[in-house]
């Protein structure tokens, strides 16, 4: 099922299975994929604490909210 893209004032429609649309998915930070994607592990994390908490940093990030910083991981 579909569903809209959640960055504020975009009104693209995403497939199921991806957060955002690819427009907005190119301003996320490769931390922050980084991190959704590890935290999905194949589908076997699906919904995980760690999924959830990586999908909405996305969202806090791509919506400029003060709590998202790209990165959270150190290097």
């Amino acid at each position: 099922m579909s569903h809209e893209c959640p960055k504020n004032g975009c009104t693209r429609t995403v497939p199921s299975g991806m957060l955002l649309c690819p427009t907005c998915w190119r301003e996320v930070p490769v931390p922050l994929r980084r991190a959704l994607h590890g935290a999905w592990k194949g589908g076997s994390g699906a919904l995980s604490p760690a999924h959830q908490a990586a999908m909405k940093a996305i969202i806090r990030y791509v919506n400029r909210e003060p709590e998202a910083a790209p990165g959270g991981e150190s290097s």
